[in-house]
């Protein structure tokens, strides 16, 4: 469906940005959105708004689908904890229950 991408190397800085400017888009839409409502002038432009709004939705996706690949593939943003303690001597009894 969408393209998937080689690393995590130059993305997760890709997907911030993105993530910032989509905010800034939804901002504008949804006072677009007011604007279409409350202004007449403005109702001769809800077809281009409803392309915008297509636009920035699989924008939206796109950011979503990417930004849970860099965490889930590549474990970008997490910490990485040592599971290895039974080969080292420890013990190990399976999962923390909280």
């Amino acid at each position: 469906m969408l393209a998937s991408f080689p690393g995590p190397r130059p993305w997760p800085r890709f997907v911030a940005v993105l993530g910032t400017y989509l905010m800034y888009v939804f901002v504008a839409l949804a006072a677009w959105r007011v604007l279409i409502e409350n202004w007449m002038k403005l109702k001769g432009t809800r077809l281009i708004y409803l392309a915008v709004a297509m636009i920035a939705l699989c924008a939206l996706l796109y950011q979503g689908k990417t930004g849970g690949e860099l965490v889930y593939n590549h474990a970008v943003g997490t910490t990485h904890v040592d599971t290895g303690l039974a080969s080292e001597g420890g013990s190990s009894k399976g999962p923390v229950r909280w």
